[in-house]
């Protein structure tokens, strides 16, 4: 059972008793710390992980404690042995840098829920009461008919904290009461709103180098020797969250001499949030710490208050819709590469295959589809050739 499974656990059955979460600093450690928050933990303590002798801050207290005091004894005697201490360790490598800065905003923004809240942890529990399991099951077949996610019976810690704030927005008691509004009355802002809610945005620049090398390497020097005389070249990111994904591919472009050629980037998402802040084009610090090579930082973006913004001429290189992909993409093509990364393996496998027939009816024949390291491909070979470049693996269309 992993610490969230118990948080859970815990406030069900001990509603009165007070909890500290530690996670390790790093960027999963931040993202289990938020959600054990939002889930109802009393508070945290980072568990940074470096060499020799230092000491390290703590976002939510601004205290410092010694680095070779073990935590647990140490957090006892600043909260007093009354409270129960889960202990969850992030998957991720020591903190980095990045990591670090991650940790702080993530924490900051919940003190900032709280604030904002005006209520004491303990009392935000009454929003995050155990689902009915007829309640999960309806949340289950909502989400999938919407977007055609598949959550397994395992996912309750995900829905309570992803659905907590659209709860306490609307007013309700709890989760089921926002299952009975969802059946009671058709409010397609409200089912919109709980499906980007369950929806996973997770990307960042330069994510899996190996395939934009192949793309530079490979791809890129075959279609300047093909097209030189049009000169014209079309790309589709076709999940790409907040844009990083298909501006990388931009500043990859005018990094290899394709910059008085006329490109053409669609990115495209499911979630009109993101899609919106995809077109702004700006970023924060921890999201341009995190893959972009600082060269590129200083010569494609603009300072803009804290954050950093895209260019113009990058940004109007890509043009961002929203879309499901289950529906027909026959014309939006024809394209020469198309991005479909870590995306398909949240589908059932009747999704994931008309999804790759679709994408197929896009590409130019002889096109590139890139898919993320962990997807399945059912049925693609009767559609693509499998080839390897270098570490990459590359579908070519028939």
């Amino acid at each position: 059972m992993n610490g969230l499974e118990m948080l859970r656990r815990v406030r069900r059955e001990y509603p009165q008793l007070r909890v500290v979460m530690f996670s390790t600093l790093n960027e999963r450690g931040a993202a289990i710390t938020l959600e054990a928050l939002i889930l109802g933990a009393t508070t945290t303590w980072p568990r940074p992980r470096t060499k020799g002798r230092s000491t390290a801050p703590s976002p939510i207290f601004g205290k410092r404690y010694p680095e070779d005091q073990p935590v647990l004894p140490y957090a006892r005697a600043q909260h007093g042995g009354s409270q129960a201490l889960i202990s969850t360790r992030g998957a991720a490598s020591a903190g980095s840098l990045t990591a670090c800065f991650l940790w702080v905003r993530l924490c900051l923004r919940s003190c900032a829920l709280r604030a904002e809240l005006k209520t004491d942890p303990m009392e935000r529990r009454t929003i995050i009461t155990e689902i009915l399991p007829e309640n999960y099951r309806f949340l289950q077949k909502h989400v999938h008919s919407q977007v055609g996610i598949v959550l397994e019976d395992n996912k309750h810690y995900l829905f309570e904290s992803r659905l907590a704030p659209i709860v306490k927005q609307h007013g309700l008691g709890s989760i089921n009461d926002l299952c009975a509004l969802l059946r009671a009355k058709r409010d397609v802002d409200l089912d919109h709103q709980v499906v980007e809610a369950m929806t996973t945005n997770e990307t960042y620049f330069y994510r899996d180098p190996a395939q934009y090398e192949a793309i530079r390497t490979v791809l890129l020097p075959k279609l300047k020797q093909e097209r030189r005389d049009r000169r014209n070249l079309r790309f589709w990111s076709a999940a790409s969250s907040s844009g990083q994904e298909a501006y990388t591919l931009a500043m990859l472009l005018l990094e290899n001499g394709f910059k008085d050629w006329n490109i053409q980037i669609l990115g495209t998402d499911f979630s009109e949030k993101v899609v919106e802040r995809a077109r702004c084009g700006i970023y924060q610090q921890i999201e341009v710490d995190r893959g972009l090579p600082a060269a590129l930082l200083v010569k494609y973006f603009n300072r803009s208050g804290l954050d950093w913004q895209l260019s113009e001429p990058v940004r109007k290189m890509v043009r961002f819709d929203t879309i499901d992909l289950r529906k027909s993409m026959r014309t939006l093509g024809p394209f020469d590469l198309v991005f479909c990364r870590n995306v398909m393996i949240y589908f059932d496998n009747d999704t994931k295959r008309n999804v790759v027939k679709e994408i197929h009816s896009t590409l130019f024949r002889g096109g590139w589809l890139l898919l993320g390291g962990a997807e399945t491909t059912f049925s693609i070979e009767e559609r693509f050739d499998r080839e390897t470049v270098g570490n990459v693996t590359v579908y070519v269309a028939r």
